[in-house]
């Protein structure tokens, strides 16, 4: 129990600090596809993409801070709030204004298109809140939202035709919310998935041919192949145990 004396600034310890770093780098990428700022829409939506980009480094840099330093009381709060405005309501917005556009004249499209980025910020939603009592030592239930963050901005804002973007986002949403196993990536493989990000950023004329089209391809294998891996490491487990 908490002494109801205790200041709240008290109770924010580092790895905190650097989750509300990875919060107002959410915000900033919706602040700056909402504000009238005489930039060309390409220059926002690279800017948005840019500082949800820093948001993933923070939320992964926040996560080592909390297994070396330890996690504080509000901890698991902060974080799920954190990503709450930069891996769901940021991203739904960009894809929005990406493609809001294309369906001006089509009704329909456009009210899918609203009902599906409504799809995914219901699961994303449902995704962080079951995040911390439905946490593994060694398994995601459901699809991270930061693959599903990563996936949707790639293919959205670099590959995607405005037709293919609907049922993509369906299916990102699904799979963040089905009792599907996921491995949770290695230390190496978050160093290399954090430079990936870091050489999209710097690089983004060359962003086609470097950084995401890697990033591309490993969430695509960790997206259709990830459960059958994690499934059969769990049974190689309980098989384990059964013979000791």
């Amino acid at each position: 129990m908490i002494p109801l004396s205790q200041s709240m600034i008290r109770l924010i310890h580092l790895a905190d600090i650097i989750s509300i770093l990875n919060a107002l780098f959410g915000f900033l990428a919706v602040l700056i596809l909402i504000l009238n700022s005489g930039l060309s829409n390409e220059l926002q939506i690279r800017l948005a993409v840019t500082f949800i980009f820093l948001a993933l480094l923070a939320d992964g840099l926040d996560g080592i801070i909390a297994r070396k330093k330890g996690i504080g009381p509000l901890g698991e709060y902060i974080e799920a709030m954190a990503d709450m405005s930069s891996m769901v309501i940021a991203p739904a917005l960009i894809t929005l204004v990406l493609f809001q556009q294309s369906f001006l004249e089509k009704p329909f499209l456009q009210l899918l298109l609203v009902f599906v980025i409504i799809l995914y910020l219901i699961c994303g939603i449902i995704r962080l809140a079951a995040f911390h009592p439905l946490k593994h030592k060694e398994t995601f239930l459901g699809l991270p939202a930061s693959a599903a963050t990563l996936t949707i901005l790639i293919i959205g804002v670099f590959y995607a035709s405005v037709l293919f973007i609907i049922p993509l986002m369906i299916l990102i949403s699904l799979l963040m919310v089905l009792p599907l196993p996921y491995p949770k990536p290695t230390g190496k493989i978050n160093a290399l998935t954090a430079c990936l990000i870091l050489i999209s950023i710097i690089l983004w004329d060359l962003f086609y041919t470097i950084g995401p089209m890697i990033l591309l391809l490993c969430l695509f294998f960790y997206i259709l192949i990830g459960p059958f891996i994690q499934h059969k490491k769990q049974r190689a487990m309980e098989q384990k145990r059964i013979n000791s």
